[in-house]
């Protein structure tokens, strides 16, 4: 199943992973594993009964967790997926810090910005390298008309992420230039 990924197999993938899971029905990693062939395959339903699956499995396989997340945020099911977040924030899992970058990218949606911003501010305490987080805290700030705040967080985006994710890294420079004109705007009042 592994391998197939590599190849971008993912039906192939799933097959395998179908046949394992015969093999050994109480593997929660088998499951968590196909629910990830499952977001692939935008199957979003499937991979949250594969996560949910493989959490009832074992409740220690933080992996899952995360699984769970990641197939509720492709799914758009923000609600599910932030009580997913809190829960497993409850667990201080290893990777955190992205659980506030998803939980801030919640509340952005939510228009909730001092939240977003303070669980940005948590997640680059915890890894200050995630060019998404400053990203998500520069909307809030602008939100908020906080333009110096909003542009040090685009520059900082964009200076973390110089050559990946062309699209956040493009809107980070308009957000940048709109803060820019708003406070050029407010100065010559």
């Amino acid at each position: 199943s592994r391998l197939y990924i590599h190849f971008n197999e993912f039906e192939k993938a799933l097959e395998n992973v179908n046949a394992a899971i015969k093999l050994n029905p109480k593997s929660a990693e088998l499951y968590d594993l196909r629910g990830s062939f499952y977001i692939e395959l935008e199957r979003y339903d499937n991979a949250i009964n594969d996560a949910k699956t493989a959490i009832a499995l074992d409740s220690t396989y933080l992996q899952a967790y995360y699984g769970l997340i990641l197939a509720y945020m492709s799914a758009d099911k923000h609600n599910e997926a932030f009580k997913a977040i809190n829960e497993t924030i409850k667990l201080k899992p290893p990777y955190i810090d992205m659980l506030y970058g998803f939980r801030a990218n919640i509340f952005l949606l939510r228009n909730q910005y001092k939240e977003a911003i303070e669980d940005c501010n948590a997640s680059i305490k915890i890894n200050s390298h995630n060019a998404a987080v400053y990203y998500i805290r520069g909307e809030s700030y602008l939100a908020l008309k906080e333009y110096k705040k909003a542009i040090e967080d685009f520059d900082m985006a964009i200076e973390l992420d110089p050559d990946n994710i062309d699209k956040v890294k493009q809107e980070a420079i308009e957000y940048k230039q709109k803060a820019y004109e708003a406070l050029t705007e407010m100065e010559g009042k």
